[in-house]
């Protein structure tokens, strides 16, 4: 049956109020009669009917026909059943494809702001904000017609708030998708599937916006010189970029790779880009990468003076829905709890001020971070890939990119978009030869389907680059010389009390048990001690902080020697000493 070629905005319209309002039997009347009044016979509207609109027509169309003619959706407010006129409302909404979603038990939409990026420029990016319930009222009365009936008579009305805030409120009721994040560009199904439509994407969770770049096709199962042309495309990019090694090189392609196929992969190791001094392109690089990735330059946010501060901001982007950023300049040891959780959770929980705004939200980001000398710290490092770059130059900011790669991303974006799919699928199609051993389970899909790939293209594992971030590690050095400190004033095995070491460090002297005070002399291990104490605690000369710096690291290893403990069954207090593994 073909579908009408004229279609009657007020029949359609009818159509639904009687399909929503009244019945369904009158709903069918309206039907069967605009059909035969374009050559449809009765038997056939009627089958029509009772098989539904699927495979003809769906209802969908029905109502964005309507709607593109100045019809609303009618509902009649009864606030005696507001359960019913609010899943009426939201019917509606959905069927009209309003841009609605809901993510960590709130309502968001999508929308296109001005952000932050390095050297005081201005990125676009897409990213989520919760509805609030001005936004929502205007879209309700531009989508929907309230009305209450008085004496037979229909009579219009706003929205009333209670039907506003139960909406709002509906969590674990709501029929809205539930969305995991915004990319602006084609990437890669858990299934292996490209996924390059605009639209939300049920599979993914992910709302794709346009416009998406024109781009080569991708072959479902790409050939390993089809790959080697792919990643030869992505290398040009960094040909004027100064890295220290091959595996800092690695560690940019992964950074160009990772963002593009990122909903095939649970969990992606933070990149960071380090250098000696200011304008060696640490900044420019990560451009270049979420050029291909977003089309812009690299959104940004700075550190802040401590651990803290970072977490708070990290936690504001997490709610705010990024899927690409960068902590610019880095000038502190880069760590902490957080940190860690926001790299490696699959689903991580925000809080702000003390208090969880929301529920957890998938992660589908990658994280990036720049700075000179960069230090990180603790468990971060084996969370991290570090790409070095020293153009050994005093004024390296004079330095000119002659290629401008940047420009070519944004000129030919599509391209790089291809380049980095096919990469991947052609590791995957070619049944993923050497597959690397994986670095821990957050990342073993990007072990398995960027690592491993690059290295099967000839290229440096950019693991290898942990290795440098850990020997680099402040805290794992502060631990270290704690250690070596606690063996070399009191020897291997003998046990000493936080406070004791404390004292000994303050007056100089190290006290030898059984030894009378004037029998103790100053010495150069004392020194040792209290340098050891001050980096090890952050300059605290404090028995009690000492002592809970200790019981963190207790079991530890460090420079070959383990850390112990003996509690003494009276005091509760622990003595410190170390053995020689």
């Amino acid at each position: 049956m073909d579908r009408p070629r004229r279609w009657n905005a007020g029949k359609v319209g009818i159509v639904l109020w009687r399909l929503s309002v009244f019945d369904r039997e009158a709903g069918c009347t309206v039907w069967v009669e605009w059909l035969k009044a374009h050559g449809v016979d009765d038997a056939t509207a009627r089958a029509q009917w009772a098989k539904g609109f699927d495979g003809w027509c769906k209802a969908e169309d029905l109502y964005l026909v309507a709607q593109r003619n100045g019809w609303r959706y009618p509902v009649a407010q009864n606030l005696n059943r507001l359960d019913d006129i609010v899943e009426r409302v939201e019917r509606a909404l959905i069927r009209v494809g309003v841009d609605l979603y809901q993510s960590g038990g709130k309502l968001v939409r999508p929308v296109s702001v001005m952000v932050d990026a390095s050297k005081g420029r201005k990125t676009r990016i897409a990213r989520l904000v919760e509805v609030e319930g001005s936004f929502l009222k205007a879209e309700l009365t531009r989508y929907v017609d309230f009305f209450t009936w008085k004496k037979e008579v229909s009579s219009p009305v706003g929205p009333s708030p209670d039907v506003v805030s139960a909406l709002l409120s509906r969590y674990g009721k709501w029929s809205f998708s539930t969305i995991t994040g915004i990319i602006c560009a084609p990437t890669l199904r858990r299934d292996g599937t490209v996924l390059a439509r605009e639209g939300f994407d049920a599979a993914t969770g992910l709302l794709v916006r346009g416009p998406l770049p024109e781009m080569p096709t991708v072959a479902a199962k790409p050939s390993r010189n089809e790959a080697e042309r792919a990643i030869g495309t992505l290398d040009k990019l960094f040909d004027e970029f100064p890295f220290v090694d091959d595996a800092s090189r690695s560690v940019a392609l992964s950074g160009v790779i990772t963002p593009v196929v990122r909903a095939a992969l649970t969990c992606v190791p933070m990149h960071a880009s380090t250098a000696p001094n200011w304008g060696a392109g640490k900044s420019y690089l990560l451009d270049v990468i979420a050029g291909v990735a977003i089309g812009d330059a690299m959104p940004v946010i700075a550190a802040g003076g401590d651990l803290t501060e970072l977490a708070k901001r990290l936690d504001a982007q997490v709610i705010a829905g990024f899927t690409l950023l960068s902590i610019d300049n880095v000038s502190i040891p880069l760590g902490g709890d957080e940190l860690c959780q926001v790299i490696e959770r699959s689903a991580y929980a925000p809080w702000i001020l003390g208090k969880s705004v929301m529920k957890e939200r998938r992660n589908n980001w990658s994280l990036f971070a720049t700075g000179n000398n960069l230090r990180i710290n603790d468990d971060v490092t084996r969370r991290s890939l570090r790409s070095g770059l020293d153009p050994k130059m005093e004024r390296p900011e004079l330095r000119q990119f002659k290629n401008n790669p940047l420009e070519k991303v944004l000129q030919n974006r599509g391209l790089y978009l291809w380049a980095a799919l096919t990469v991947v699928l052609a590791y995957r199609a070619a049944g993923m030869p050497g597959r690397l051993p994986s670095i821990g389970d957050p990342f073993s899909e990007w072990s398995d389907n960027v690592r491993s790939a690059l290295v099967w293209l000839g290229y440096d594992d950019p693991v290898l680059t942990m290795e440098a971030i850990r020997d680099n590690d402040p805290s794992r050095q502060a631990r270290m010389a704690m250690f070596q400190a606690i063996a070399n004033a009191y020897g291997v095995g003998c046990p000493r009390l936080a406070s004791q070491m404390v004292t000994d460090a303050k007056t100089g002297t190290i006290k030898q048990p059984g030894k009378h005070l004037l029998d103790q002399r100053p010495n150069k291990e004392a020194d040792n001690l209290r340098a050891a104490i001050t980096q090890y605690t952050n300059n605290r000369l404090d028995a009690q902080y000492l002592g809970n710096k200790l019981n963190v690291d207790k079991g530890k290893i460090a420079g070959g020697l383990r850390l112990y403990a003996d509690k003494d069954t009276h005091t509760k207090i622990n003595s410190w000493y170390v053995e020689n593994l």
